[in-house]
């Protein structure tokens, strides 16, 4: 995701870092995939019953805003296979993707050669308390996000998709970091995640 030889590349290390680290932070890391790693959910039964999120489960996801990025892009349902969770084609576009009823993942190109920067270019200056506003056919969800990390491509936690804890959780997912000119393709992935949803 983000293949883009025309974009602005960052040039630090590793982007910067929002709020608390998450739970799952600290899990061991995933096994190296080319894209956003999908470990397959723990199969430990869960102590209590996942959230269900009441607009997207029947529905589905139509397009998602981020107002303070003014940022607003229809939204396609995406998959997961082989441990690498699909993008978009269209760069303007994000990716919904469900691993549990309890867990709602937005993908997207940070940017596209030839196109230049996508829906999701600017997660990484994603700021605690930021809202995300997933539409459906039923009504809308808003979310809080909590925080922003950066992890090495193929090194995400291994918690992140499946979550089945108290509350529902939304992930933002691109790439970011240094451009591998050799590869055609970025170092990092950067996550956002949440908290929600309400009506």
């Amino acid at each position: 995701m983000g293949v883009a030889a025309g974009g602005l590349v960052v040039s630090q290390p590793r982007l910067p870092g929002a709020g608390p680290a998450p739970a799952w932070a600290a899990a061991p890391p995933a096994r190296v995939t080319h894209g956003p790693s999908a470990p397959a959910p723990s199969s430990a039964p869960a102590t209590r019953p996942a959230p269900a999120m009441p607009a997207v489960l029947p529905a589905g996801a139509r397009s998602v805003s981020i107002p303070s990025l003014q940022v607003s892009a229809p939204a396609e349902p995406v998959t997961a296979s082989g441990g690498t969770l699909a993008v978009p084609d269209d760069e303007a576009h994000v990716g919904w993707w469900m691993p549990s009823t309890a867990e709602l993942v937005i993908d997207g190109h940070v940017d596209m050669e030839g196109a230049g920067p996508g829906a999701l270019y600017q997660v990484r200056d994603l700021r605690p308390g930021a809202q995300v506003v997933v539409r459906t056919a039923g009504g809308s969800e808003r979310w809080t996000i909590d925080g922003v990390r950066t992890y090495r491509k193929g090194q995400l936690p291994s918690g992140l998709f499946g979550w089945t804890g108290a509350s529902a959780r939304l992930v933002l997912i691109t790439c970011g970091g240094p451009f591998d000119y050799a590869t055609h393709h970025y170092y990092d992935n950067v996550v956002a995640y949440g908290t929600g949803p309400t009506g």
